[in-house]
């Protein structure tokens, strides 16, 4: 699919203007992306936005990635329907038929441009993945957060060595782990479970990884790969992750947005201690922990009525590489 997609009548498919409309409808409804990967920022305590009434109690903030960085699904979708009538009958028949929710903008705080993007995900199929700004407040203090994101059933987390939610040098609110976990580990399960009691209606949770020739079990310590083999060993790990997620296409998702294809694997497809896969699956054991302590009296009592998700976690990855053919 071509990267702007009005470009595709233009230059790609030049004989497109003489198609029927339902030969239309149906090129455009296989680009949609569907089930698709959305990219915010989820902003925990905006300051910025106290001068409007708004105190930082209340709410916790969604913002969209730059255009011309960001690779969302609902993007490619803005930019279907802009095409011409075809595409967007097209793309008004996929968002009637689904669960559509908009993420960005939640509310109208700033004067904006009368053509600002809206973002509209799909909460029964689509995966919101955050990116964590600020300090994490947990439901149980600022109840009016959870309703912000009623629905959304699949949200997602970027795998990497930093920490989420990290005051430095010293963390100042009480929710962070103890024993200096941050530092110790790139992801927190406790901060991720706070973060994830925002989302009531959540059924599933991914960590989203993105590959490297190191997390392909071929490179050894201090291996220095020739030029252009990176990329044929990371593609080769993904086109085997695809194959086998192919051959539990009912276990196990996928999903796409404009650059990437993304595949649901699991520890007997990576291995539990290579590379970065022994921090990556402890850390979705440290989720299924801290929630398991919302078992204990004491623990759930100073939580108010806050109940863990009986969602399910997993791992997806993807690479920057070319998009991998649909089978």
């Amino acid at each position: 699919m071509a990267t702007n997609p009005a470009s595709a009548t233009e230059v790609g498919f030049p004989y497109y203007t003489r198609l029927p409309p339902e030969l239309k409808g149906e090129i455009w409804k296989q680009s949609l992306l569907s089930p698709g990967v959305h990219y915010f920022n989820f902003d925990g305590q905006r300051v910025s936005e106290l001068g409007h009434g708004i105190t930082d109690h209340d709410y916790a903030y969604v913002t969209a990635f730059a255009k011309s960085t960001d690779t969302s699904a609902w993007r490619v979708r803005n930019a279907i329907s802009e095409v011409d009538e075809a595409a967007s009958k097209t793309v008004k028949l996929f968002e009637k038929g689904t669960n559509m929710k908009k993420l960005f903008p939640l509310q109208p705080l700033r004067r904006r441009p009368a053509d600002a993007s809206v973002a509209m995900v799909d909460c029964d199929n689509d995966l919101v993945c955050f990116r964590i700004l600020g300090k994490l407040v947990p439901t149980w203090d600022r109840p009016a957060t959870a309703t912000r994101f009623t629905g959304i059933k699949r949200v997602a987390l970027e795998f990497k060595a930093q920490p989420v939610a990290l005051e430095w040098p010293f963390p100042s609110h009480t929710h962070c782990c103890q024993a200096w976990d941050h530092e110790l580990k790139p992801l927190c399960g406790q901060s991720i479970g706070i973060f994830l009691s925002n989302f009531p209606d959540l059924e599933e949770f991914y960590l989203i990884v993105k590959l490297t020739p190191w997390d392909c079990g071929m490179a050894p310590l201090g291996w220095a790969p020739m030029p252009g083999t990176k990329r044929t060993m990371v593609s080769a790990q993904l086109r085997r992750f695809r194959d086998f997620a192919l051959q539990h296409k009912d276990e196990l998702k996928r999903f796409e947005d404009k650059e990437y294809s993304y595949y649901e694997v699991v520890e007997q497809s990576t291995g539990r201690r290579r590379g970065r896969w022994r921090d990556i699956w402890s850390t979705i054991d440290d989720i299924q922990s801290y929630w398991n302590r919302f078992d204990t009296p004491g623990f759930s009592q100073q939580r108010g009525d806050y109940v863990p998700p009986k969602a399910k976690l997993g791992v997806v990855v993807h690479a920057k590489t070319q998009k991998l053919p649909k089978v």
